[in-house]
């Protein structure tokens, strides 16, 4: 089976402290999700995982997450842009 794979980015402005480091206390800012959508991957009609991408381009994972179809994936990309607007 074919697996199809879209990669899209959704630009968002997010002040992020980041105080593991107590020697070294900066905040980053998230700038955007990148999110890569896969089609029949993983027992998933659409596996969906997302990253943060950082001010300094340092990406972290933030979540994986399967759909059934192409409408719960659109409304999983509007919760996820506009909690950050």
């Amino acid at each position: 089976m074919k697996n199809n794979y879209l990669d899209l980015t959704i630009g968002i402005t997010k002040k992020i402290g980041d105080f593991s480091d107590p020697d070294e206390i900066e905040t980053k800012e998230l700038i955007e999700y990148n999110v890569q959508i896969t089609e029949n991957y993983e027992d998933d009609r659409f596996h969906v995982v997302v990253y943060e991408v950082y001010s300094d381009q340092s990406l972290d994972h933030y979540c994986t997450l399967g759909f059934p179809n192409e409408k719960q994936v659109y409304n999983f990309l509007k919760v996820l842009k506009f909690q950050n607007e």
